[in-house]
């Protein structure tokens, strides 16, 4: 008996339950108790065009805002109070992408006491070995079995525990998040800070530059602005796009 327990020890394919990876990877982050302020920059798609753009988002545990300044103008996705909308000049559309929903696991990462990753409908009582097949780690898969990418699944590093991918299905549209970099801090806490992502617009890569601390925060940052038009149901081409930003 005592061998067998040994050897689940120190098996290497001995899978850990999914909530002792997930209190393994709690204890690597950095953690807040005040809303932050992080600001960053990438790349991504829009319209089949590659796009740079800034982004500066604010997170508090549970509401976010993200400021993502294109060619010419600004676009802005604001959580408050459960209500997500989507932002572009004077136009409210229905949430599609928040680069692969990440405000909403970082806001999940980096204030909670405890990961309890069901809250993105993850099944935690399923988890395998699954590979990362550009770089070639071996990460734990939460949610899924190794190769089916078609469910809600949450990746985590098998020798590190920091969070190695993250993917999101809602309405059969699937969000895709990578963690490809991150930033040490307070000794031996991490601050995820470089990003791969895809969303049914496309995908695009993202880094932070740092985050700031802010002890008050004015809750009207995250008002949501009253008299916002419905989305027109003429599609724009990228140039449209940037036309409309710069007659502002």
């Amino acid at each position: 008996m005592k061998f067998f327990i040994f050897s689940l020890l120190f098996n290497p394919l001995y899978i850990l339950p999914a909530q002792s990876i997930l209190k393994k990877c709690y204890e690597k982050i950095i953690h807040f108790t005040s809303p932050i302020t992080i600001n960053g920059y990438g790349e991504r798609t829009i319209m089949n065009e590659e796009v740079k753009f800034e982004i500066k988002i604010i997170l508090d545990g549970e509401n976010f805002k993200v400021e993502t300044s294109l060619p010419g103008g600004k676009e802005i996705i604001i959580k408050n109070k459960g209500r997500t909308v989507r932002i572009a000049v004077d136009k409210e559309v229905s949430l599609t992408t928040s680069f692969g929903y990440l405000p909403e696991i970082l806001n999940f990462l980096l204030f909670s006491n405890d990961y309890r990753i069901e809250k993105f409908g993850i099944d935690t009582s399923t988890v395998s070995f699954t590979r990362e097949k550009e770089k070639g780690i071996i990460a734990y898969s939460i949610g899924a079995r190794d190769g089916f990418l078609e469910v809600n699944q949450f990746w985590v590093n098998k020798n590190s525990f920091l969070p190695v991918r993250f993917i999101y299905i809602k309405d059969g549209k699937i969000y895709d998040i990578k963690f490809t970099g991150f930033n040490v801090k307070d000794g031996d806490k991490f601050f995820p800070d470089r990003f791969e992502f895809s969303d049914p617009e496309g995908k695009g890569s993202l880094v932070f530059k740092g985050w700031e601390k802010v002890e008050k925060l004015d809750p009207s940052i995250f008002a949501v602005p009253s008299g916002l038009k419905p989305k027109s149901e003429r599609e724009e081409s990228i140039e449209e796009l940037i036309k409309r930003f710069e007659e502002r």
